[in-house]
Formats: C-alpha cells, sequence, structure tokens
C-alpha cells in the first residue's frame, strides 16, 4: 500500500489539533457524563442515608425511652428501699447495750424483777427490790447521774420504806447517748 502525502506540513498540523481537540471534547463529555453519574449515586445514596438514620435514631430514642423509663422505675424502687433501710437504721436501738449500762448502774443489794423498754416514747420501767434504803438512793443517784438517761422519777413512798423497799422507777432514756 501507498500513502501519498499531499498536504501540506501546516495542514497536517491543523488536522491533528484538530483531531485532539475533538478528542479531548470527548472525553470531557464522557467524563462529564461519569461525573454526572457519580454525582446523581451519591446524591442518592446520601438520601438513602439520610432516611434510614433519621428511622434508626427514632427507633434507638424510642428504645432509650423505654429502657431511661424502666431504669428510673428500677432506680426509684432501689431509692425506696434504701430510704427504708436507712430509716431501719435510724430508729434501731441496741438493746443489750442499753441492758449492760443500766446493770452497771444498778448497786449490790438491789435486785430486779422486771424490766420494759418503750422505745417508740423513750422511757424505762424498773421493778424489783432494794435490801435498804441507801441501796434505793445509791440506784436513784445512779440513775440520776447518768448520761442516757434523764427525768428518773423514783415514787416517794418507797423512800420512806427502811427494808425490803418494792422499787418502781420510771425514766427517759436518749439512744444517741447509749453507745457512747
Amino acid at each position: 500500500m501507498l500513502r501519498l502525502n499531499l498536504l501540506a506540513e501546516d495542514s497536517k498540523q491543523k488536522i491533528r489539533y484538530k483531531r485532539l481537540n475533538l478528542l479531548f471534547r470527548r472525553t470531557e463529555i464522557y467524563l462529564i457524563i461519569f461525573l454526572a453519574i457519580i454525582a446523581v449515586l451519591f446524591f442518592g445514596a446520601r438520601q438513602i442515608l439520610q432516611n434510614n438514620y433519621q428511622k434508626s435514631s427514632a427507633t434507638a430514642s424510642q428504645m432509650l425511652k423505654v429502657d431511661n423509663n424502666q431504669y428510673s422505675i428500677q432506680a426509684k424502687e432501689i431509692n425506696n428501699k434504701l430510704s427504708a433501710v436507712s430509716e431501719i437504721e435510724n430508729s434501731y436501738l441496741s438493746y443489750s447495750q442499753l441492758i449492760k449500762k443500766i446493770t452497771d448502774l444498778i448497786p449490790a443489794g438491789v435486785t430486779v424483777s422486771y424490766l420494759k423498754i418503750d422505745s417508740e416514747q423513750k422511757r424505762l420501767l424498773i421493778r424489783g427490790i432494794a435490801a435498804t434504803r441507801d441501796n434505793l438512793l445509791n440506784l436513784e443517784n445512779n440513775l440520776t447521774n447518768s448520761s442516757f438517761l434523764s427525768d428518773v422519777n423514783v415514787p416517794l413512798q418507797e423512800k420512806l420504806k427502811k427494808e425490803n423497799i418494792d422499787i418502781d422507777i420510771n425514766m427517759q432514756f436518749d439512744p444517741a447517748k447509749i453507745s457512747l
């Protein structure tokens, strides 16, 4: 095959530039079409993701509300139980310490046959027998001088007897001072 080149060098150069220009234009058009398709795909994907995000966040917030309600109900129950325990602890009275303190105050010669502890009104009642009046007065003195007892009431008629005195003593006590 034989090729004849009848065109001048300037014309050849112009044809080459036109072909290159046409190739660049086609490439630009394809690239623009390709980018437009990608932009449409990205926009669609963005819309789908936004819808899914909104649905999942709405579902999650509803689940959190339900969970938070359950947790708040459980927290209220726990707080109620804790306050009940605290109330029980505050109203707790160590009877063994109270009885030990009272027995430490009872002198020899006094026999206690009955001890009533009213924890609601914070009152004590002691019944028994004192061998002598001195024993009764020592008991009254010990009870009056104790830090946790107050309002010690020994009837006057008991103080008038000399021997084998039936005692019936009422008094107040302070639970906060018992453990001291």
